[in-house]
């Protein structure tokens, strides 16, 4: 049975419609209605348009964890990359999570596809960016989540990011190449537009370590394919013990979201099983 919008995303369907919306497309209607429900990710819902079968409203729950302030680049990012391609466009967008863009199919790359969209996206130009100077501190990022389980009095289930093993490869991955980066590139966050891959959510986009970035994204692969994929994403300077750091603290990352933001840990993130990382 078809799901059809809420009351509530219908309301600010019509706000996006009305007031605060900026057009970027004339391929689209002002005038069309949400048709159903067609996809649900971790932060968005994802409706069909009536007669509008290229184009698709994408909704920010509102129980969605919120990326923090300091991570300011996904509407300048999202449309720099549609620019080149590298993900779909948007008609209109509001500030609070809402937007018409165009409708991908969703499928997974193969992991050099996979690799080569990555790469694709660190070559793109940003001195365009407003928020370029901005680059995204791997350390600050990862001391944000801890503050936040400081005040929650949930630290104690957590690692602390504070050790000196871990502000080492933080020290390591800052120094290593910055670029444009999408910092949750995970094959969820792919789909295919007019033949070619792209990237979605860019909710975490950033200027930071193109490590980390390769990291984050090739953690479902096995291990042999993962470096492969890596050496594909950095090329000929890629260095072995960076490329450690940036797997370490992409673990370290997502247990400290994890527990920050849904307040539980997976088997794989608990803290026991992330410490010996640094100790052995």
């Amino acid at each position: 049975m078809a799901t059809p919008a809420s009351k509530a995303v219908l309301a600010r369907y019509q706000e996006l419609l009305a007031t605060t919306a900026t057009s970027t497309s004339g391929d689209i209607s002002g005038a069309t209605d949400v048709d159903q429900l067609i996809g649900v990710g971790t932060a968005h819902q994802v409706f069909s348009l009536v007669g509008e079968p290229k184009w698709v409203l994408r909704a920010r729950m509102t129980n969605a964890p919120t990326p923090p302030a300091h991570l300011k680049l996904e509407c300048e990012a999202s449309r720099l990359a549609a620019e080149r391609h590298l993900a779909p466009a948007e008609a209109l967008r509001t500030h609070d999570g809402l937007s018409i863009c165009q409708r991908v199919l969703m499928l997974s790359p193969a992991w050099n596809e996979h690799a080569d969209l990555m790469r694709a996206i660190h070559e793109l130009p940003t001195t365009q960016l407003k928020a370029t100077e901005e680059s995204l501190s791997l350390a600050d990022h990862a001391v944000y989540y801890w503050e936040q389980l400081t005040r929650e009095q949930l630290s104690k289930r957590a690692l602390s990011p504070l050790i000196s093993p871990i502000q080492d490869d933080f020290a390591r991955l800052e120094s290593s190449a910055k670029a444009l980066c999408h910092n949750d590139l995970t094959p969820n966050n792919i789909g295919s537009l007019e033949g070619h891959w792209v990237a979605l959510d860019w909710d975490y986009a950033a200027i930071s370590s193109r490590y980390f970035d390769a990291a984050v994204a090739s953690a479902h692969l096995p291990q042999s394919l993962r470096h492969r994929f890596a050496r594909r994403v950095i090329g000929d300077s890629f260095c072995p013990d960076t490329w450690q750091a940036a797997k370490r603290t992409a673990l370290l990352i997502n247990h400290l979201w994890s527990l920050a933001e849904l307040k539980t840990l997976p088997p794989a993130l608990q803290r026991e099983r992330l410490q010996v990382l640094w100790t052995a």
